[in-house]
């Protein structure tokens, strides 16, 4: 299905016919009222505003799949096998010479392609690839750090086998971390900082011998779908799937399935599991994955999960624990924490912003008016991103047979 950056409303009106006005008829005259005591009835409250809009500038289109990353307060892209940068002025430029070492435009059909940077420009800045392995039906993700003019190997790496479920996130202000299952082995860590920091260790997994006969699990974290950053060094890692829970009701029982993420603060020695509060009344074997997380600070911030069943799910960190909250979209395909609020998009196309205490439904109002002629498209916000305090750019990717276009616009949100 193709999605459109536009989005429109309907609304459904029901009513009947007005009826006869009656005649009123007193039977005696009013009595005078003095004006001082005439009161006013109160006035209706307008009805609460369910959309809200937002105007698009145009800034640049490109003829690749975008990915933007800060460091520093540099802003930074990748656009196929070609590395950007921002100028002063806010415009993107090609920077090849970032691109060194990573092998970007190495030839073949599936060269590298770069998913991660994080730390500290240029002093202690980190980088992750994965590029295509073996026969086709795996790949490996590499670590590698900035030396002097290229990036270079860390030494670091993973393979993944078919595992679509890991993360890399930011770990402290100068390093990089990477959770990557293995394949009935324990789930990897790739730990890429400047200066000592004890990274604490993952939780492992307590199953029943049968449990363990018919799906080992070394650690409760095995399958790591996205990372949350609090603060530098205290970092969320959410799954909809953790193994061998001992407090969790059927944590023995290898068809259970637990909605829940570990906690990991550097300096500590040991990661801390939690279950998120589930929905009550659902079988242990409901099939959760978590769309994406996102924090305002590290005492507000936002998980979304859909579960098997067509089930939606939505919870909120107040900085002391997880409280459920109503999910009034669809199934998230995006949750961004920018311009001091929380914005959505969700499987059926539609974009959502958090604004004061309730979910509106965006109204985008873009310069750019496309014939419905063109054919059929494949529209979707990628990313909503800050190069600046005072700016959010919004990456919006469109597929069209082998064609591929990134749009950025800068987003202004109407009062």
């Amino acid at each position: 299905m193709r999605l459109q950056l536009v989005l429109g409303s309907f609304a459904l009106a029901l009513g009947c016919g007005p009826g006869p006005t009656p005649t009123l008829r007193p039977s005696m005259p009013p009595a005078a009222v003095s004006p001082e005591r005439t009161a006013k009835a109160p006035a209706a409250a307008p009805p609460a505003a369910t959309t809200v809009r937002v105007a698009l500038t145009s800034v640049t289109e490109l003829p690749c799949e975008l990915r933007l990353f800060t460091l520093s307060g540099k802003t930074f892209g990748v656009c196929g096998k070609g590395m950007l940068q921002a100028d002063e002025g806010g415009s993107l430029q090609s920077a090849p010479q970032l691109a060194a070492g990573l092998e970007l435009d190495a030839p073949g059909i599936a060269p590298p392609q770069l998913v991660a940077m994080a730390g500290e420009w240029p002093g202690s800045a980190w980088a992750a690839t994965t590029v295509v392995s073996g026969n086709g039906n795996s790949s490996r993700l590499r670590l590698f750090r900035w030396r002097r003019d290229r990036w270079t190997p860390s030494g670091l790496s993973v393979e993944l086998g078919g595992a679509m479920s890991w993360v890399v996130f930011p770990w402290l202000e100068d390093g990089m971390v990477a959770l990557a299952p293995t394949p009935f082995g324990p789930t990897r860590v790739l730990a890429g900082t400047a200066r000592p920091a004890r990274l604490p260790a993952l939780t492992l997994a307590r199953q029943s011998p049968e449990d363990r006969a018919s799906y080992p699990c070394k650690h409760a974290l095995i399958a790591p779908e996205a990372a949350l950053e609090l603060s530098p060094g205290d970092v969320m890692v959410f799954a909809g799937q953790l193994c061998g829970v001992p407090a969790a009701p059927n944590g023995g029982d290898v068809q259970a399935r637990h909605l829940g993420f570990e906690r990991l603060r550097a300096g500590e020695k040991q990661g801390e599991l939690a279950l998120l509060p589930a929905p009550s009344g659902l079988p242990a074997d409901v099939f959760w994955n978590v769309d994406g997380a996102a924090a305002l600070s590290a005492t507000d911030a936002l998980v979304g999960a859909s579960g098997s069943g067509g089930l939606s799910y939505l919870a909120r960190w107040d900085g002391q624990a997880w409280r459920r909250e109503a999910a009034t979209f669809a199934t998230l395909t995006g949750l961004w924490a920018r311009a001091g609020t929380y914005w959505a998009t969700d499987a059926f196309g539609g974009a959502w912003l958090w604004r004061r205490d309730r979910w509106l439904r965006i109204d985008w109002r873009t310069p750019v008016t496309r014939d419905a002629a063109e054919g059929s498209r494949n529209q979707k916000v990628t990313q909503l991103f800050a190069p600046n305090e005072q700016t959010t750019w919004l990456v919006q990717l469109e597929e069209r047979g082998q064609e591929v276009t990134s749009r950025v616009y800068v987003v202004q949100v109407e009062p």
